[in-house]
């Protein structure tokens, strides 16, 4: 099971570095500062990433520098034996993130922190999806550093490299999708 997650990890990586490799070779008709003003707020879905398996979040552009979101997202949950659980953690994570560059392509960072809803049925257990210990407590603390593309035209795309901190830390990726308007 173990063996069969790191390879599907692998191949996710691959596929998202290779998309954003082909879409920062694509011109942007539109500098980010110019995208980030005109459309500072953004609908995504997250495949893996600070949900674990998915996030559906929104985001905003607070300035040219810095964007803040919140979403919701769930991951199946293992009994730390790796056998399953029968249950889904609920994250509804929270984050801030700065830009390094007022560009169409830009590098940023970010951190955050998840709560975890159900809480009570996650304690004990870990995620189905890289086998992350839930805290005893109720939040999973995420940083990472990442690649977005925000065209004028509205297309979001990000990918993000995360340290996970739950029970124990756990590197994971993320691949953003969205629309800002």
């Amino acid at each position: 099971m173990i063996l069969s997650v790191n390879r599907f990890i692998r191949s996710c990586s691959f596929a998202l570095v290779a998309a954003s490799f082909l879409i920062s070779m694509q011109g942007s008709p539109a500098r980010a500062d110019e995208a980030r003003s005109l459309n500072p707020n953004a609908l995504s879905v997250e495949v893996l990433g600070r949900g674990f398996l998915y996030t559906v979040q929104y985001d905003r552009a607070m300035t040219e520098d810095v964007f803040a979101g919140i979403g919701i997202g769930t991951v199946g949950i293992d009994n730390l034996d790796g056998s399953d659980a029968n249950s889904t953690a609920v994250l509804i994570p929270v984050y801030v993130g700065y830009y390094f560059m007022r560009e169409h392509g830009t590098p940023f960072v970010t951190a955050g922190a998840s709560v975890v809803a159900n809480n009570s049925t996650a304690t004990n257990h870990q995620t189905a999806l890289g086998s992350m210990k839930f805290p005893t407590g109720q939040i999973v603390g995420s940083a990472g550093a990442g690649w977005e593309e925000r065209t004028d035209t509205g297309f979001l795309f990000r990918v993000t490299g995360y340290a996970m901190i739950g029970g124990n830390v756990k590197p994971w990726v993320g691949a953003t999708f969205g629309y800002a308007f």
